[in-house]
């Protein structure tokens, strides 16, 4: 129970941010991630928020453009959704189920290490983005 209230409390942080940054598009240009503050490089996830909100107004293409991993976050964060108030309504267990499933995928070396690389791949290319521009 500890879990499911931890992770509805993390994905509801994660809802409230989008909805800030949804309805404040183009108004602020703050900058939260600690990553980007201390280096002035961009992390691997800098962008998603930003490709989330384009997405959410209907902007795929700029939504891809912000960091090509926003659609399949935004799916991910919409299904784990689901299923944390599939949980709270039917008083099941999906999410940890999914959860150790997702986990344990993770845990082989052939499905783990290609994700890797391709998140440090994006990484190297928004890098090179940004000092070319």
């Amino acid at each position: 129970m500890y879990k499911k209230k931890t992770f509805l409390l993390i994905i509801s942080i994660g809802y409230i941010w989008i909805g800030f940054s949804y309805f404040t598009e183009g108004q602020t240009e703050l900058v939260v991630c600690p990553f980007r503050l201390l280096t002035d490089i961009p992390c691997p996830g800098c962008g998603l928020t930003r490709g989330i909100v384009a997405l959410l107004h209907g902007e795929i293409t700029k939504s891809i453009t912000y960091h090509i991993l926003s659609i399949l976050i935004t799916i991910a964060m919409l299904g784990f959704s689901f299923t944390l108030c599939y949980d709270y309504i039917t008083k099941s267990f999906l999410t940890e189920h999914l959860f150790k499933i997702v986990n344990k995928c993770f845990s082989y070396w052939y499905i783990s290490v290609p994700c890797s690389l391709i998140i440090i791949c994006i990484w190297i290319f928004k890098i090179l983005g940004n000092s070319i521009l």
